[in-house]
């Protein structure tokens, strides 16, 4: 079952990403769609979906909680795989008191799995005891996503095998949206060689990277 079904209730409203931010012709912005201005893109739910059913992790973090949506899509993954613990990170009160009502709405039953946490991102990281990480979801500041990684891997919380993906990785970005930042692109291709990766620079661009079992 697709996510946005299995959560349509959630969903009245389905838009165009190309009504929602500025894009270059080469995103092809008008083929994709969004449940909100601050969501990633439907596309996106899917494929985040999707990866986790089909790795079936058991310890994930996401970088930038935001509208709850991206944790959401975790959520059904790791209920539909039987198993698996998430961690959601914002600096934002809000955003994670808003996210824990929407996971009560749509899955009350599987909120015991997600652990809210009202950090910085790179704080959290520093600070992390608990077991590997074999899924991330770096969906914070674009400016710091790649300082996320590298933290990660420079403290060893990332497992062998681990799956990371990167949202808003779209090299055609500057064209049309102020925050760009080509450090993140060519850190993530630095890291990228002899490694198992593949990317969409469709909409907002998505990275995904597979560590070295």
């Amino acid at each position: 079952m697709p996510f946005i079904t299995a959560v349509e209730p959630e969903f009245s409203t389905i838009l165009c990403e190309r009504d929602l931010h500025p894009h270059a012709p080469g995103e092809r912005a008008e083929l994709f769609h969004a449940l909100n201005g601050g969501s990633a893109e439907l596309e996106v739910l899917e494929f985040l979906y999707a990866l986790v059913f089909l790795f079936k992790p058991s310890h994930l973090l996401e970088t930038g909680t935001g509208n709850g949506f991206g944790t959401l899509a975790l959520v059904k993954a790791v209920a539909r795989n039987g198993f698996g613990t998430i961690h959601t990170v914002d600096i934002d009160s809000r955003c994670l008191s808003n996210t824990r009502e929407l996971l009560e709405r749509a899955f009350p039953e599987k909120i015991d799995r997600v652990h809210l946490h009202e950090k910085r991102s790179l704080d959290f990281i520093e600070e992390w005891t608990g077991p590997l990480f074999d899924f991330v979801f770096f969906d914070s500041l674009i400016s710091f996503r790649h300082l996320e990684f590298r933290a990660m891997k420079e403290k060893g919380l990332l497992a062998r095998g681990a799956v990371c993906v990167f949202h808003d990785t779209s090299r055609l970005r500057g064209e049309t949206m102020h925050d760009y930042n080509p450090k993140m692109i060519q850190a993530l291709d630095d890291e990228s060689k002899g490694k198992q990766w593949l990317e969409s620079g469709l909409s907002r661009g998505v990275r995904v990277l597979r560590l070295d079992e």
